[in-house]
């Protein structure tokens, strides 16, 4: 029970810690943002990706219709 107990406390700790950093980012950032903004490259990066995709589906499309 010794050990149960240890456990209990253990994730009771952390779970405070977590919600303290929520609530501290919240405050900073603002209720349902990021943490931190993605750097422009990365975000960017994100957006070619998703137009690629995009791109490359609707090329398959394409290719499944004309056969």
């Amino acid at each position: 029970m010794e050990r149960e107990q240890y456990w209990k406390e253990i994730v009771e700790r952390l779970l405070a810690e977590a919600q303290g950093t929520d609530q501290e980012e919240d405050e900073r950032w603002g209720k349902g943002q990021p943490a931190e903004p993605l750097p422009v490259e990365l975000a960017e990066a994100q957006s070619r990706l998703r137009r690629l995709q995009q791109a490359k589906a609707e090329l398959e499309r394409e290719a499944q219709e004309g056969s």
